[in-house]
């Protein structure tokens, strides 16, 4: 199994409006980011896997996004164990 670190960095509550519009900015520079990269993968034939980074809260979920989900690299593996019937 291969363990890996997730981060949600949730929309911010009960903040100002320029608190509210840096977040919508944030998920658009990285949507940029991520065309960019896509755009870079498709010019070298290299496979792309895009996720799921954004994510709303509950079941509504024809909103603005409110949730950026972030992924860390593979941490650490651990080995299946196999249990010994006695």
């Amino acid at each position: 199994m291969q363990v890996k670190g997730v981060f949600a960095l949730g929309k911010p509550t009960q903040a100002t409006e320029m608190m509210y519009v840096a977040f919508e900015n944030q998920i658009a520079t990285l949507d940029d980011v991520i065309q960019s990269d896509i755009e870079e993968l498709k010019r070298k034939n290299k496979d792309i896997n895009i996720k799921e980074w954004t994510m709303n809260a509950g079941a509504k979920t024809s909103s603005a996004p409110e949730f950026i989900m972030i992924s860390t690299d593979q941490l650490y593996v651990v080995n299946k164990t196999h249990s010994i019937d006695s």
